[in-house]
């Protein structure tokens, strides 16, 4: 079809502000109408268009007068308003690329014409504005489309109905304004939704009330056919709630229908026992195992990962999960240490104690011989927390394949999960010495703060109290927790001693201190010169010297149990090497202590409560970062021994032992007040670094 020229005019005007109209390939226009963009089909090679503010682009007057450009690759409209796209826009079968941003669009049309589109991004909410939801059933019929980004406007709870029935070959993104998290949500939520065989309306359904939460633990309770859907979807962060579901069905089928003799099983997904080993323990109870869902089976064993849950009903009777099918193992044919606990509880409980022993040994071979006990003789609840801590730290990975079979289907939900995630800890022990003398502390911190929705917290504080009786170290993330608990009384408890004198000291050092950093691995290949610069190093700037992994650590202090949850009465307190910036939480709630110990530490000021502490009569202060001496010690006429010897933060090149180094000079008030306190500085008592 011939072109009406341009006049002369018209041309030489446009091609003032635009350059030669057979050249231009890319144009961004605004504010004008459609009957002055004709000028357009003039442009042979335009092939990206950027249009802003077209009044009547897609209103009933305007759908007509716009250009047909058929050559186009990509258009952006922006502040468009009207019924639908006009046709000339929908009939481009050569674009690619399609945006539409800050619309009041009502619908997109029908864009089946759009053959080559593979792109089409929707922008309903932006900084600026605010726009409304299109219509988009027009777009499913897009035969080419590759990425679908919509921007719904969450506060309305509202996105197209169409959203999750594109094709699961579809890419949809979801972009929530300022909000990645949310986005990476309801992103992942939706595939889930459109990959599966659900009926339209239940995708919509769904879908209107995951646009209603914030957060994944919003969830209401949903019907079985949505827990199914995403069980199967393997989107984690509904699966507790998931199972906790099916678990009320097991329980609830299994009243009505016990497995028993004749029963016909079909195991939907994977379980933690291998096939044949089930097919053996179900065989002496009279229950068969079939490959395929038939009107035989009598119950459905619901596994991890399942597929093909659309074959039977959300309430199906038969539908159990595989806890239900181990208590039916373990009460039809109890092996002999879950007997032996039940028949005889004494000679069981020293069986189980055994079994324990050797699951707390270091001793790789140990766990080998109580994993051949258990598996013969059956697992026990006192035995799930410690089988899992091997299963998350050792390295060996048939002794983890041995444990999660040994672990399937006990517990609660959320255990289960913990049993199932990939997550492992054995990697944390493989400290490498060349890059810093100890980074324990600070990376176990670190991973079980990760891992705390994973597992819970309960669970993390467990691993975390048998990491550190093993290995001395991991305790922290149990104190510098705000609540009490019964693992962290455990914690402390077992950290105080009773002296030669017969008083009892809470052994704060050993809770929480970096001992390891000091006494390194390497200690044994130093030099007695080598050993003091190291630790001189350690002490004047520890996040540089003792770990890479003090970043979150720097930021915390720990907190000091009340009196009361304590196993004994203490009159002294050991803080020792314990990286404080400050004085642990609530130390003034033992006024009764007559010994206090803050040695090598960064203190570089005391803080006036640490006068509530009236019967102390011993302080250490050594190898701290003050600037001067702590005047609040004025105040503490009960003083009769304080430790100032290297209280100052040295010189960070020079160290100790020269000229620039100054010790703390002792202010003569303090000498008055206690005028019988034995006093060692660097001047009368030399240090010797340890």
């Amino acid at each position: 079809m011939s072109l009406t020229p341009l006049p002369e005019t018209q041309r030489q005007a446009l091609e003032k502000v635009h350059g030669d109209l057979n050249t231009v390939t890319e144009l961004r226009l605004s504010q004008q109408r459609c009957a002055d963009l004709q000028w357009l089909v003039h442009c042979p090679n335009l092939t990206h268009l950027h249009l802003e503010q077209i009044d009547d682009l897609c209103h009933p007057e305007g759908e007509h007068a716009f250009p047909f450009l058929p050559q186009l690759e990509c258009l952006y409209l922006f502040d468009c308003e009207g019924e639908q796209l006009p046709p000339t826009i929908r009939g481009l079968g050569q674009l690619n690329e399609l945006l539409i941003l800050d619309s009041q669009l009502k619908a997109v049309g029908d864009l089946s014409q759009m053959t080559q589109l593979a792109e089409l991004y929707i922008g309903i909410h932006t900084y600026t504005s605010l726009g409304s939801c299109p219509n988009l059933d027009g777009a499913l019929t897009l035969p080419q489309l590759k990425v679908l980004t919509i921007q719904p406007h969450l506060d309305q709870h509202t996105a197209p109905a169409a959203l999750p029935l594109f094709a699961a070959s579809v890419d949809v993104q979801i972009e929530c304004d300022d909000n990645l998290r949310r986005s990476k949500d309801l992103t992942k939520q939706l595939k889930v939704l459109r990959q599966s065989p659900l009926s339209d309306e239940d995708k919509q359904r769904y879908t209107h009330i995951l646009l209603g939460m914030n957060f994944t633990r919003e969830l209401p309770d949903m019907d079985g056919r949505f827990y199914l859907t995403f069980l199967e979807g393997k989107y984690l962060p509904f699966k507790e709630r998931a199972l906790a579901w099916l678990r009320k069905q097991s329980e609830s089928n299994q009243t009505k229908l016990p497995l028993a003799d004749g029963a016909v099983l079909y195991i939907c997904g994977k379980t933690g026992i291998k096939a044949a080993e089930l097919k053996n323990k179900l065989a002496p109870l009279g229950i068969t195992i079939s490959k395929t869902l038939t009107e035989k089976v009598s119950h459905i064993v619901l596994g991890n990962n399942p597929k093909d849950t659309h074959l039977f009903s959300d309430e199906d009777p038969r539908l159990i999960d595989e806890t239900g099918l181990q208590q039916t193992l373990q009460s039809q044919a109890p092996q002999f240490l879950q007997q032996a606990i039940h028949e005889q509880p004494e000679q069981g409980q020293a069986m189980v104690d055994n079994v324990l022993s050797m699951l707390s040994s270091p001793d790789e071979a140990a766990h080998h011989v109580a994993l051949s006990m258990i598996e013969q003789g059956g697992v026990t609840p006192k035995m799930h927390r410690p089988l899992f801590f091997v299963l998350k730290t050792t390295a060996n990975a048939d002794i983890r394949k041995s444990i999660k079979r040994l672990l399937a289907g006990v517990g609660e939900e959320l255990f289960q999960m913990a049993v199932q995630d990939r997550a492992l800890l054995h990697e944390l022990y493989n400290k490498n010495t060349e890059m810093s003398e100890y980074d324990g502390e600070g990376l176990f911190y670190k991973r079980l703060k990760g891992l705390e929705k994973k597992w819970g917290k309960d669970l993390c504080q467990d691993v975390a109290l048998r990491h550190w009786q093993h290995h001395c170290e991991g305790l922290l993330y149990i104190l510098f927790d705000k609540e009490e608990s019964e693992c962290r009384d455990q914690a402390i408890n077992a950290c105080i001693e009773q002296l030669e004198d017969g008083r009892y000291s809470l052994d704060w050092s050993r809770a929480c201190g970096f001992n390891n950093g000091l006494n390194w691995v390497g200690r044994n290949q130093e030099t007695p010169e080598q050993r003091t610069k190291r630790l001189m190093n350690i002490h004047r700037s520890p996040t540089l010297y003792l770990s890479r992994n003090l970043s979150d650590l720097k930021k915390k202090n720990t907190r000091l149990p009340a009196p009361e949850r304590l196993s004994a009465p203490v009159q002294a307190i050991n803080a020792r090497n314990c990286l404080l910036k400050t004085l642990p939480v609530d130390i003034e709630l033992y006024p009764h202590i007559t010994h206090l110990n803050l040695s090598r530490n960064r203190l570089e000021k005391l803080p006036a409560k640490l006068t509530a502490l009236q019967a102390l009569t011993h302080l250490d202060l050594s190898f701290n970062h003050f600037e001067t001496f702590p005047q609040v010690l004025i105040n503490m006429p009960s003083l009769q021994w304080i430790d100032m010897r290297r209280a100052r933060q040295p010189d960070y090149h020079t160290g100790y032992d020269t000229m620039s180094y100054r010790p703390i000079d002792i202010p003569e008030a303090f000498r008055k007040a206690n005028p019988d306190c034995q006093i060692l500085t660097d001047e009368n008592t030399p240090v010797i670094d340890e």
